[in-house]
């Protein structure tokens, strides 16, 4: 089985601590056969963590796989509809490697909605592929940070009830 790990980023901070943290107890939990791990985002963690990270999960493979397009969407040049077409892509070619094999995707912050585009298309690898989907909510978009709603709605989250949906 793959762990696919997703997050818009492996800068240090919070999110990159629960991984780091709960990886380890992921990968040794009896009866999950994960063979192989996945960081996927829009930047790559730096090589001394990602050493770390790997000696922690031996015998167990880490592998990254990076493209700007699955960032924080504020710091991306494009903007939708080309945006969420490159997230697409992303996913799809993705799902391309990992055909054939058992896929969890654990996904984190996809409730900041920072990448609307790519929360949606986990939703569509999920359903298309049969990989299970586990999202981490660390925090949400609502909480103190409304300054965000004008982002939503240029991802395409024109309502609450859009964004309920997706996230």
């Amino acid at each position: 089985m793959t762990l696919l790990v997703f997050h818009h980023h492996y800068r240090p901070g919070g999110v990159r601590r629960v991984i780091e943290l709960g990886l380890p107890g992921i990968v040794g939990r009896a009866g999950l056969s994960i063979d192989t791990v996945w960081l996927v985002g829009g930047e790559a963690p730096e090589a001394a963590w990602l050493e770390r990270l790997q000696s922690a999960l031996r015998p167990v493979q880490v592998e990254v796989r990076v493209d700007a397009a699955l960032g924080y969407a504020s710091e991306q040049r494009s903007r939708s509809p080309r945006a969420t077409a490159d997230v697409r892509r992303v996913v799809e070619r993705l799902a391309q490697e990992l055909s054939g094999r058992e896929v969890v995707v654990w996904g984190h912050n996809p409730s900041l909605a920072r990448n609307a585009p790519a929360t949606r298309a986990w939703v569509r690898a999920g359903e298309r592929y049969g990989w299970r989907l586990v999202f981490h909510h660390h925090d949400w978009w609502f909480d103190n940070r409304w300054q965000r709603w004008p982002e939503l709605k240029r991802a395409g989250l024109g309502t609450l009830a859009d964004a309920a949906r997706w996230i």
